[in-house]
């Protein structure tokens, strides 16, 4: 195949990649205006949680449509692009085998209730990242990430053969937050001229919880 030949190959690739966005486009226009439909005849449908607008938590407590129609925020790609830069962490470490547990990580009881559900998890042979999300992280979300991880050990025991570390993510990390999650033994995370990367110093060693 001649570079021109490759060339009008990409464009027409790109070409429907362009008209199938449009038609996503078009449809999620539709289903927000099927939803504005429905808030009219049944009342605003009500939103959960208080803990942080920002973080991962409520975005998780929120109506499955809210968040669906939510598209103009990029969580939902920053949280993926996070997990990739994970995964190739451990994998540049030594990993031979990893599991994403993309939803996060849930116990329930006897009872059927949920006793634990920290967020997205990555684990590999050794050793579970645990992963905590915001738009713009800060040090309570820290905080609160660090309690989920005190309690992780006594609710999954099921991963008492692994090392257990920490990461924060977020689109927006100022420069004391970011020092302060790094002084706490957490991986840092957030975007680089759009491409999300591990942000912590050459020396930085992550704790083991």
């Amino acid at each position: 195949m001649t570079a021109s030949d490759e060339i009008n190959k990409l464009q027409r690739m790109l070409s429907e990649l362009a008209a199938t966005c449009t038609q996503m486009r078009q449809r999620m226009l539709q289903l927000e205006q099927r939803v504005q439909s429905l808030e009219e005849v049944h009342g605003q449908w009500p939103t959960y949680g208080d803990h942080d607008e920002d973080s991962n938590c409520d975005r998780k407590r929120q109506p499955r449509w809210r968040r669906i129609l939510d598209m103009d925020d990029g969580m939902d790609d920053f949280e993926e692009e996070t997990r990739r830069a994970i995964e190739s962490f451990l994998i540049q470490n030594g990993a031979k085998r990893i599991i994403s547990f993309g939803s996060g990580i849930t116990k329930y009881g006897r009872d059927g209730r949920v006793e634990m559900s920290c967020g997205p998890a990555i684990m590999d042979d050794r050793r579970i990242i645990v992963i905590h999300y915001a738009k713009r992280l800060k040090n309570a979300n820290v905080d609160w990430h660090i309690e989920q991880l005190m309690r992780f050990r006594q609710f999954f025991p099921e991963h008492a053969g692994k090392a257990l570390h920490g990461a924060v993510g977020g689109m927006v990390v100022p420069e004391e937050v970011q020092r302060y999650a790094e002084q706490q033994g957490l991986y840092v995370l957030t975007q680089v001229d759009g491409v999300v990367m591990i942000k912590n110093q050459p020396d930085f060693v992550a704790k083991t919880w």
